[in-house]
């Protein structure tokens, strides 16, 4: 019988288990390879056994006894192999095997692997000493990494130093196609936040709360990018990740979709364009909705396995299912506090700021549209995960889409709200009741927008800090009209 075991963080993967028991198989470990199949690659790949040793662990048996036993084995296969070649029920050369010439005399307790199959099967038996054996990967794919024991003994620890080298280096083949678009993603946020501080600059003494977000987002972005591109380029060379360099982009990662989730949501709510704060009441939902949010994206980011893991599948849905819950949770909030903002603007005329916040709606509704078309996409790739067609793309769906998606809609709000000399006029201001109408009782395009309050009531105000975090600490409990 098979049983699955979650392992391994890098292409040099150190094994340091409890040897599976007697006629039992552990699936480890998933590599994927890329094979030098091009003309210009640099290097073959192949792959290493180290230090495959055995260790008892019960006081009956020596190692020295057990010297020449040789029932506990690694195997490196192919994952069409292992489907087509390892029968799930039969996989050991036993008496039965024998009598029927499916294996030798010779192969007792050993691995079952019709000779066809054998020359692509890479496998060191466990021994107490210190093996080595190094092998060139035949071809490009997604290669298991199994413990077996064909023998009776079960009371036995493995240890062993797995290396693959794909023909680029050390990085998965799944992860590889990330390096480079990080790197682009890294050009891409430079271009756009030069040119973001270029209108900062400009028009800084017409900047207001949402712009200056803005600008941490995309501050966030870059570094996020770049701390990634970073990392993959370290464990590409070393084979294996740098922890602080792996930890500080899921920080910056955690950071970025929090802050953007919760800036969607109190621009919707009309923090700084209909209102200079929040209620006391909303801005509290929106505190804890932002720790809730914060914790739990960062759970999932450190403790969901990698692909290469062999985690099963209902442990991973539910560590994703309560993160799910509270973006679906943001996405219904923002999305009913943008259908009343966009209610109110109506109400009171204001056009300018109501073509603005169309403008959002339609470009978070296009975001959720490809968000979801991806994420179907990624069930339905899901069913067979180890296909090379699946693997190979599946960085596009998780990775690619996603940030693209993010700095597409992040584009777009720095489109609507980019700085210049009508600035202020997306601000808050006081609305007056005595603003004249025109024509057929509509406000005339140059009082369209809220009027400004005048120099006696700015004095008054001047002091007052409009800020969304330090005014949802005050006592504001009636929403301003």
């Amino acid at each position: 019988f098979f049983v699955v075991v979650a392992h391994a963080v890098s292409e040099i993967l150190t094994v340091d288990v409890k040897a599976p028991a007697a006629h039992e198989l552990k699936n480890l470990h998933t590599f994927y390879v890329l094979q030098n199949d091009r003309p210009n690659a640099l290097s073959a790949a192949y792959m290493r056994f180290e230090n495959v040793t055995a260790k008892s662990t019960t006081q009956a048996f020596t190692n020295d006894a057990l010297a020449s036993y040789g029932g506990i084995e690694l195997v490196f296969v192919l994952w069409d192999d292992f489907q087509k070649a390892i029968n799930p029920t039969r996989f050991c050369c036993d008496d039965a095997a024998i009598l029927a010439k499916n294996c030798t005399e010779a192969q007792r307790n050993t691995l079952l692997i019709p000779p066809s199959f054998a020359p692509r099967v890479f496998r060191a038996t466990a021994k107490f000493s210190v093996p080595q054996n190094v092998a060139a990967i035949p071809g490009s794919g997604a290669y298991h990494l199994v413990a077996v024991n064909c023998g009776a003994f079960d009371s036995a620890h493995l240890s062993a130093t797995v290396t693959v080298k794909s023909r680029f280096g050390y990085l998965p083949a799944v992860d590889y196609p990330k390096k480079s678009f990080f790197g682009w993603l890294v050009l891409a946020y430079c271009v756009a936040g030069f040119v973001w501080m270029m209108l900062c600059l400009r028009w800084w003494p017409k900047l207001f709360g949402i712009q200056h977000c803005i600008s941490a987002v995309v501050v966030l972005g870059l570094l996020e990018a770049g701390v990634w591109y970073w990392d993959l380029r370290v464990f590409n060379s070393r084979g294996s990740r740098n922890p602080v360099l792996y930890y500080l982009a899921i920080l910056f990662a955690v950071c970025k979709r929090s802050f953007s989730y919760l800036l969607a949501l109190v621009a919707s709510l009309g923090w700084g364009i209909t209102r200079p704060y929040l209620e006391a009441s909303v801005g509290r939902r929106v505190r804890i909705l932002a720790c809730c949010f914060i914790v739990g994206d960062a759970v999932q980011q450190v403790v969901v396995p990698p692909r290469s893991t062999c985690e099963s599948s209902w442990v991973i849905v539910a560590l994703v299912f309560p993160v799910a819950l509270l973006k679906s949770a943001v996405f219904v909030w923002t999305y009913s506090a943008l259908s009343s903002l966009l209610s109110e603007l109506k109400h009171r005329g204001q056009t300018a700021r109501l073509q603005l916040f169309q403008r959002l709606a339609t470009v978070l509704c296009c975001a959720v549209l490809v968000a979801a078309v991806s994420m179907v996409y990624q069930m339905l790739s899901s069913e067979h995960p180890f296909e090379t067609g699946t693997w190979r793309a599946a960085w596009i769906s998780e990775d690619a889409v996603p940030h693209v998606l993010f700095f597409v809609v992040l584009l777009a709000m720095m489109w609507l709200w980019k700085p210049n000399d009508r600035s202020e006029e997306y601000a808050y201001s006081v609305q007056l009741d005595s603003v004249p109408a025109t024509g057929f009782g509509k406000v005339s395009p140059s009082e369209e927008l809220d009027v400004e309050v005048g120099e006696d009531d700015e004095s008054e105000n001047e002091d007052e800090d409009t800020s969304f975090w330090a005014q949802t600490q005050g006592n504001h409990d009636t929403p301003l009209d």
